[in-house]
């Protein structure tokens, strides 16, 4: 369905010292995952337009870094081209990525799966204060550069916790998110040990939330009988 590629996609982009020659591997993973969305709601198709100007963005600046490790000068000031990228980078993840959990968070209304589409609202709140925040961090101003100097490293860890958490969630909607018909398909298991623990860890909590939600509702309906009855 494509939520795995947008899983590996997201994990790859979890990386800020080498961003350069790992974020356009993420993009094109997340741009292929997207193709494979895209026919299921039109929030999915709109994130796969916003990301193509961020995979180009994302090419340009691996072939600066690439030219920079090879001691070739196209600008005199290499800080104010990263602060730039930063920028224009921060910009189209914030859209794209909104785009992309609003698709989530519309699909597993559709399917009522609760969790999911919580988890996919959150996100989304997160992801806009982040990138808000970023942005604010590589702004040239002088009201900016006092808020840079203590907010940066609070501003990347907060990052961190939100590329983390949108990992988990693909990875949720990869395991319980299934195309019409597949739903009775066994779950293969996979040859990373860690991965199938964290499937079963993931399968204990998803049965203790769905026995709760059904006791939950068989509790409201003797509630309702018994103030019919009266």
């Amino acid at each position: 369905m494509g939520f795995g590629w947008l899983f590996i996609g997201s994990v790859i982009g979890i990386n800020f010292v080498y961003n350069g020659f790992t974020d356009i591997i993420s993009f094109l993973l997340i741009l292929y995952a997207l193709l494979l969305l895209s026919r299921h709601n039109k929030y999915f198709k709109s994130s796969l337009y916003a990301i193509i100007p961020l995979c180009i963005a994302g090419l340009c600046f691996f072939a600066f870094e690439f030219l920079t490790i090879l001691d070739i000068k196209l600008v005199s000031n290499k800080e104010l081209v990263y602060s730039y990228y930063a920028i224009l980078s921060a910009i189209l993840k914030l859209i794209y990525t909104a785009l992309l959990l609003k698709g989530i968070e519309t699909l597993a209304f559709e399917l009522d799966i609760p969790n999911i589409r919580v988890r996919a609202f959150r996100n989304r709140l997160f992801i806009y204060l982040y990138y808000v925040l970023q942005i604010c961090t590589e702004l040239n101003n002088e009201a900016f550069a006092k808020f840079a100097r203590y907010a940066i490293l609070p501003v990347m860890l907060f990052g961190f916790v939100c590329l983390i958490l949108n990992a988990v969630l693909f990875y949720s909607c990869y395991m319980w998110i299934c195309l019409e018909g597949d739903e009775d398909m066994e779950r293969k298991e996979s040859s990373f040990a860690f991965l199938n623990r964290l499937r079963k860890t993931e399968s204990k909590i998803e049965d203790r939330i769905i026995e709760q939600k059904k006791a939950e509702r068989q509790f409201k309906e003797q509630y309702k009988k018994k103030r019919k009855k009266k």
